[in-house]
């Protein structure tokens, strides 16, 4: 009976330690408020986007067949990620590279995740390659005719990933990123097995919800 006492003595003196229930709502209550001003005060505020520009482009190892159609090729392309905007971070999952001509897709890297701060340039290398890769008669003829006319070709490099916008531990956005660099261009004449960027460093189209 004593030892019943006793512990029922330590359980209200522990209760009597948590707080009372109406702080623990007026706290949910004040979270909630805090956040809805959050969203409203960034609505107010304009839209800050990131800017992409594609710096270095290269071609490798580069080999097609006309006869059964097949690709081999090492692409590597450098991007400088500036982003204007102090009030947030930003991270970008499932970041991943895709590379094609003439909207025909030719293929695309695994997926990273990239961390930039706000007010920061970011500089993001990707490598994209394929191996003895079926691409069909229209890419090959394509190509070849690119090569022949002018001596370079023109690919799309495009880029996905989930942005998420952080303040500090708290996040306060996201939105899909969805980046196009059309037609980046590398020398690569008809005998050659590689090539390099031609026309300089290039801006990207970017797409999506950002802030």
């Amino acid at each position: 009976m004593k030892e019943w006492k006793h512990y029922r003595e330590l359980l209200l003196t522990w209760e009597s330690l948590l707080p009372d229930r109406f702080c623990w709502k007026v706290s949910g209550a004040f979270l909630v408020v805090f956040f809805l001003l959050l969203r409203w005060y960034d609505s107010l505020l304009p839209v800050i986007q990131p800017q992409f520009e594609i710096t270095s482009f290269s071609l490798t190892n580069f080999k097609i067949s006309p006869a059964h159609q097949r690709l081999t090729a090492n692409w590597n392309a450098t991007f400088e990620v500036h982003y204007p905007n102090s009030r947030f971070d930003k991270i970008y999952y499932e970041f991943y590279p895709l590379i094609s001509y003439n909207s025909d897709m030719l293929t695309r890297a695994p997926a990273q995740v990239i961390e930039q701060d706000g007010m920061s340039t970011t500089t993001i290398d990707v490598g994209l390659s394929v191996v003895d890769s079926f691409v069909g008669e229209q890419v090959v003829y394509g190509i070849n005719k690119d090569r022949a006319a002018s001596g370079k070709v023109g690919f799309d490099l495009g880029l996905k990933a989930n942005s998420v916008a952080m303040m500090g531990v708290f996040r306060t956005d996201w939105g899909l990123l969805t980046l196009l660099c059309r037609n980046v261009e590398v020398g690569l004449s008809a005998t050659s097995e590689s090539g390099n960027l031609v026309g300089g460093a290039k801006p990207c189209e970017l797409r999506g919800h950002f802030i």
